[in-house]
Formats: C-alpha cells, structure tokens, sequence
C-alpha cells in the first residue's frame, strides 16, 4: 500500500519505520471568531467569602462566547488558577463548546451548586440571556 493511500475513511496511510499504517486523521476544528465589539454582561456576587466581578461575552447571535473572573485577591495563585480556566472555558466556547455543556461538566456540591467560582462563572454564562 503507497504512502498516503486513504484507503480507511478518516485514515491517512503512511509508512514508519519500515510499517505501513492507518493513522486517524484528527478533525479540525476552527476558534469561532468574535466581533470586534461584542455585547458583555458583568454581575458582581460573593462566593466562598470573596467578592467576584463575571463578566460573560457574546457572540452576535447571544450564544456565550467568553466568560472572565476577576477576584479580590489580586495577584494569588488562586485568582491566577481562575484566570487560566477562564481561558479554557472561552476557548472551548470558541470552538463551539457551549457553555451548558461546560457547566454540566463542573463539579458540583450535593445541593446542585458549583463547587468553585470557575463553576459559578460558566453557570452564569450558560444561564445569562
């Protein structure tokens, strides 16, 4: 079989090593873009004692594209572990993972409620009209 024979859908063939195998070929996946200017709500609430602005970003159609937390404890390792997974949540969001998905995903208390900030903040993207 000849190097680069797609013979498996989803597969490239190639040759290692003296082998000849069928590698799956990732998709790929394309970031959303957002406009320039974006409709953006911020909320303040309390959460485990400290005091949080959420700020959610929309796309034009007002699916949630980016969600940010910004804390009291300006400069912690904490408010910075945060920061990173806002990130991750607006990049997920931004390659078409909604945030309701996201949110069904974080860890929960037994009453139903998000264990962290990082959970409260996607709940609120997911939940904000």
């Amino acid at each position: 079989m000849p190097a680069g024979d797609a013979r498996r859908p989803g597969h490239a063939i190639v040759r290692h090593g003296g082998s000849t195998v069928a590698v799956r070929r990732a998709a790929i996946v394309t970031r959303l873009r957002l406009p320039d200017r974006r409709p953006t709500e911020t909320v303040k609430i309390e959460h485990d004692g400290h005091r949080w602005h959420i700020s959610v970003g929309r796309f034009s159609d007002g699916r949630a594209a980016e969600v940010f937390a910004a804390g009291s404890k300006v400069g912690s390792e904490y408010t910075g572990c945060v920061h990173d997974a806002m990130i991750f949540a607006s990049l997920l969001m931004q390659h078409d993972v909604s945030a309701a998905v996201l949110a069904k995903s974080v860890g929960r208390c037994e009453d139903g409620q998000p264990t962290s900030i990082v959970g409260k903040a996607i709940d609120m993207a997911a939940e904000l009209p």
